[in-house]
């Protein structure tokens, strides 16, 4: 198994580095799209992002994200 583990992080960089992010594991099943929002959109604060973007309910059956970002008028 171990040979297995070694060889998806290996081909796959990026979910690694999800995989040793700590800091999301208390959002279970929503914490691999957060850390794909991060890396997108650039933002810092894990945490602010989640309480204004994450709409989860009690019998949602899906992680949705909602995110906002400034646009520019020009």
């Amino acid at each position: 198994m171990a040979q297995q583990q070694d060889a998806k992080t290996t081909d796959a960089p990026g979910y690694a580095a999800f995989e040793r992010r700590d800091d999301l594991v208390v959002y279970g099943d929503n914490a691999l799209l957060l850390f794909v929002a991060q890396l997108k959109l650039g933002f810092d604060d894990v945490d602010t992002f989640a309480s204004n973007s994450l709409t989860d309910g009690s019998n949602d059956k899906s992680a949705t994200s909602l995110p906002s970002r400034p646009t520019s008028s020009g």
